[in-house]
């Protein structure tokens, strides 16, 4: 055994792997009991932090599943728990703004799109969101604004089903174009999306030199993600091309400039490039967006 002992009867760090393994599977709700049995005894910071991490992915996980399901209940309380233990991520709020909608509740909807864009203005699902909902209530131009702003950010988008939508709403066929807007998936025609989830699978691997391949396939392809930045530009720093990161970096910060991450993963990025001060301000910068955050908080220290 590396560095844990027997704990009540079990081997927390085996207990952890087994969380691991159910995690990259995508058994959340195996990950989730196993996690949690890990969180439940007092031990090493560094795992409990990791589970903590995998515990909150994985209830959002659920929630998602819960969705595709049409289990809008079960979406709810599972995304809901996903966001009281990591606030900071807003495609979380987006998955519960799409929960209810699926039970028809507005005003919580609305406070779950509004919540996304606080955290980042520009999340384009966020904002298709948001136009949903505005064509739903009748809202045309304020819909339109919205969704044209969603599709133009991919040509697929742009000349596929949306064009087919606004098709249907020049007819004045408002129910044949709001059902085809419901339809369109958000990763529908996008590939940036679909290299940017291999990148992540490889990342979990520690398959650093893959990842860094599909993530600079994916933002060649869809440019405007901020979180496919950053996570390009953590693959980036792990391979020692700190230069890099940091470039990558930055534009997540030119897309999402409050994104929290992207604050703390800058400064991970300038400490290896020996750059003390700026590293220090990106920190703290991290830190005024969460005092939480774990990785400004560390380095810091």
């Amino acid at each position: 055994m590396a560095f844990l002992g027997k704990w009540f009867g079990f081997d927390r760090e085996e207990v952890y792997e087994q969380g691991l393994r159910a995690y990259d599977r995508g058994d959340w709700e195996g990950a989730i009991e196993r996690f949690e049995t890990c969180l439940d005894h007092a031990g090493d910071d560094k795992m409990i932090r990791l589970a903590q991490f995998y515990l909150s992915d994985s209830y959002a996980e659920l929630g998602v599943t819960f969705i595709r399901a049409g289990d809008n209940i079960s979406a709810v309380r599972n995304l809901s728990t996903a966001i009281e233990m990591s606030p900071h991520y807003p495609d979380r709020y987006v998955a519960l703004a799409q929960a209810y909608r699926g039970l028809g509740i507005n005003e919580a909807r609305t406070r779950a799109i509004d919540r996304a864009l606080e955290i980042n203005p520009r999340y384009l699902e966020a904002i298709r969101e948001r136009g949903l909902l505005a064509y739903e209530e009748g809202r045309y131009s304020d819909a339109q604004v919205d969704l044209g702003q969603w599709a133009a950010s991919d040509p697929v988008r742009r000349n596929g089903p949306y064009r087919r939508a606004l098709a249907r709403h020049a007819k004045g066929d408002v129910d044949g174009a709001l059902a085809l807007l419901l339809e369109l998936s958000s990763d529908e025609g996008d590939e940036g999306a679909i290299h940017a989830k291999i990148a992540q699978n490889y990342m979990r691997e520690r398959m650093y030199e893959d990842a860094a391949l599909e993530f600079e396939k994916s933002v060649n392809l869809s440019p405007r993600y901020a979180d496919v930045h950053c996570k390009y530009g953590q693959v980036l720093i792990e391979l020692g091309r700190a230069v890099e990161a940091e470039q990558q970096i930055r534009y997540a910060l030119q897309v999402n400039p409050r994104y929290v991450e992207a604050h703390a993963m800058l400064g991970v990025a300038l400490s290896h490039l020996e750059q003390t001060d700026h590293a220090d301000a990106a920190f703290r910068r991290a830190l005024d967006l969460d005092p939480d955050n774990e990785i400004a908080q560390r380095y810091l220290a």
